[in-house]
């Protein structure tokens, strides 16, 4: 899974306190995860460990990022192997 904060860092932060309030504890924690990949590039992660660390499943967090990226907050696509399962 590749993704980026939508209109970098400064847009990302505007944006993202314009929909607080709409976002729930699963999109924050999602968030947290991101922000923490970002600072962290070298860690290695992949999408089935940060469904693990928020306890959803594939599916759900595929929900969660795209509506994320919904709200304007980050663009994200899937690796081909995780398409395919």
């Amino acid at each position: 899974m590749e993704f980026a904060f939508k209109n970098g860092i400064r847009g990302f932060s505007q944006r993202l306190h314009e929909v607080i309030d709409q976002l729930d504890d699963t999109d924050l924690g999602l968030l947290q995860v991101l922000l923490d990949i970002a600072v962290n590039p070298d860690q290695e992660i992949t999408f089935k460990a940060i469904g693990e660390q928020l306890a959803v499943t594939p599916k759900e967090l595929d929900h969660i990022l795209t509506r994320l990226e919904h709200f304007g907050l980050i663009t994200w696509q899937a690796d081909p192997v995780q398409v395919a399962k």
